[in-house]
């Protein structure tokens, strides 16, 4: 049973003593990331971050957060870019009895110094995705409990994260992990360390103990790492991936070679990109790794159905990038592996419910799902397994709330960070300015392709790690535009200071000249990456000298 939010802050007033953030141990080496048990002060409140492992949440737990949110969050709920919930409070501290309730309800770890690694991200559609080989949701519910239950593993980064990749249709493979676990079968999974292949394989049955041996060889080794590696970053304790530099990666895998992994077999087999998913995917030889040394480039901008399960792709010996897909392919209906069930991924604008949003939401699952919502980290929302019988119903349901589900939607694509006012290091109002965008897009150009703008209010790029479309960055003079180079976080730069007022009329101009001039069914970063710069600014009438 859920104590309701106002006895709790009534009993808090009547004496019982309110739990810091701070009453955790102190993290004065920088490594801190927003928390349930760490303050993070912001212009507008203190971030409060509770992290879902896999990003799903039921009914008691969506309706607790929602209730939080009411009462201390200004009635506002944050989807983050790794399936997280963030509140912004308006002060330092949370009533223990709160904390108990989270923690009740597993949105909290038990022991507060090693909450902040429940960092453990798998595709929203684990479980249920038609295209994987693995289910990963068990994977994720002990990876979770082991960092959990281990108080010792508290001096682990705040960053220390581990990705798992089922093969689904719905990849991941664009968020940015310390660890991967990529599964090639139904009963084998390929190892990484970030992009890096380490050419070790193991079944699911190791992961924990292979989390564990990874876990441990940080805890050794990080202290040793000269403090300069890491003054570049705002946090000065060393990622594991320095850690596999400090030591060389041969001398990582041979420490984890027979701790639950063993060496990937060599063949000569070469990937076929085209070659279909389901002759790729049943057995080692066939599966989509390319044999050591090749250079075969990945193409980001490949149709998603051909670039299969566990398609990882070398870009030169030793890195292999995970497959990189376009982050609204969960928007819309979709097939469930189970017979007579579907999916519905919707949009949620600038990634923000209101409380009494999330609440209806909630409600909803549970009257025609299993009252399960899962997040997605490109900030929207999914609800699962409803029969299709009851589809039509459902879907009607929750246009009557305001949702939409079209992937071609304007929403379904724009991200932004805060911004002004809540962020100190930023120049823009980037939640304001993104609404106008997707407003006035709505109102004047209809697509019919998806495409993603990410909206930053400086050059950080908090809100999307990987490459966008268009991306956004705000400065002391406006917003300079840039388009996909790659999957870095801006890309190519297109033009400087356009000032907050012509933005979204620039955006639109730039989207219609962009569907008149290009090639049938062209996404919009296959067209702009045809072109040299100032041929794309004569194009889309910049005005550029």
């Amino acid at each position: 049973m859920v104590v309701s939010i106002s006895s709790i802050a009534a009993s808090s007033r009547a004496g019982v003593s309110s739990a810091t953030f701070s009453s955790t141990p102190s993290r004065a080496d920088g490594d801190a990331c927003p928390g349930l048990f760490y303050q993070t002060a912001a212009q507008d409140g203190f971030l409060t971050r509770i992290r879902l492992p896999g990003g799903v949440l039921n009914c008691a737990q969506a309706t607790l957060i929602a209730d939080v949110a009411a009462q201390f969050g200004q009635g506002q709920v944050w989807l983050t870019n790794r399936a997280n919930v963030q509140l912004r409070l308006p002060e330092p501290e949370i009533a223990p009895a709160i904390v108990a309730q989270l923690q009740d309800l597993g949105l909290a770890a038990r022991l507060p110094e090693v909450d902040h690694l429940r960092n453990v991200m798998a595709s929203p559609t684990a479980g249920i995705d038609v295209a994987a080989v693995m289910d990963t949701s068990g994977l994720v519910q002990a990876i979770d409990q082991y960092f959990s239950s281990h108080p010792e593993l508290a001096p682990l980064s705040a960053k220390f994260s581990v990705g798992l990749d089922g093969g689904e249709g719905v990849s991941i493979g664009d968020r940015r992990n310390d660890v991967w676990f990529v599964a090639t079968s139904a009963s084998q999974m390929r190892l990484l360390f970030g992009q890096r292949d380490t050419w070790l394989m193991c079944s699911p049955g190791n992961v924990i103990e292979l989390v564990a041996a990874i876990s441990q060889m940080y805890l050794e080794f990080a202290p040793q790492i000269p403090v300069s590696v890491n003054e570049h970053r705002r946090s000065r304790k060393p990622r594991w991936g320095d850690v596999v530099d400090y030591l060389g990666c041969d001398r990582v895998c041979k420490q984890l070679n027979g701790r639950g992994a063993f060496p990937a077999p060599t063949t000569t087999h070469e990937t076929n990109v085209n070659e279909p998913s389901e002759t790729r995917s049943g057995n080692v030889k066939k599966m989509a790794f390319p044999a050591p040394m090749t250079t075969h480039e990945t193409n980001v901008d490949e149709p998603s159905e051909r670039r299969s399960v566990g398609a990882i792709k070398l870009k030169g010996a030793g890195y292999a990038p995970l497959r990189w897909e376009q982050h609204f392919d969960h928007i819309g209906v979709h097939d469930q592996s189970q017979c007579g069930l579907a999916y519905v991924g919707m949009i949620v604008p600038l990634g923000r419910l209101l409380s009494n949003q999330l609440h209806q939401l909630s409600q909803l699952a549970q009257t025609y799902g299993n009252g399960e919502l899962r997040l997605t980290p490109w900030q929207n929302l999914i609800i699962p397994n409803i029969p299709k019988t009851r589809l039509t119903e459902f879907q009607q349901t929750l246009e009557s709330l305001g949702f939409a589900y079209d992937q071609t939607h304007p929403a379904g694509g724009i991200v932004a960070c805060r911004g002004l006012p809540g962020c100190g290091a930023s120049f823009t109002e980037t939640q304001i300015d993104a609404a106008k965008i997707t407003q006035h897009l709505a109102d004047s150009v209809k697509l019919d392709q998806p495409i993603n703008i990410h909206v930053s209010g400086c050059g950080k790029g908090c809100a999307q790690p990987s490459g966008s479309d268009i991306a956004l960055m705000g400065t002391e003079h406006g917003y300079d535009i840039y388009l996909r180079d790659s999957n870095q976080t801006f890309g190519r730069l297109l033009v400087t200071s356009i000032v907050p007022t012509q933005l979204p009329e620039v955006i639109a101009r730039i989207v219609r000249r962009y569907q008149r001039s290009r090639e049938p069914d062209e996404s919009f970063s296959q067209f702009t990456q045809r072109y040299e710069i100032k041929q794309l600014q004569e194009i889309f009438g910049l005005g550029v000298s």
